[in-house]
């Protein structure tokens, strides 16, 4: 992940927020796979869906293996 300066992070434009970390973060969210089962989401940054697992773990090492930072919500 790349560092920015203090005063360029203080005078950041909300364009350049929206896509701050895209590159790197990706976040994961538990989802309803059916209506019998549930999963998990691997999202980027951005909220644009990159794929789906079962389970929570399957998510992280999908992350991790395509070099993103992941972060959970719930």
């Amino acid at each position: 992940m790349e560092f920015i300066e203090l005063e360029k992070l203080r005078s950041i434009t909300p364009q350049e927020l929206a896509v701050l970390g895209v590159t790197d973060l990706a976040y994961i969210r538990p989802i309803r796979l059916d209506k019998t089962r549930n999963g998990f989401a691997l999202h980027a940054a951005d909220g644009t869906t990159i794929g789906f697992s079962a389970s929570q773990d399957m998510a992280l090492r999908a992350a991790c293996r395509n070099n993103l930072i992941p972060q959970s919500l719930h």
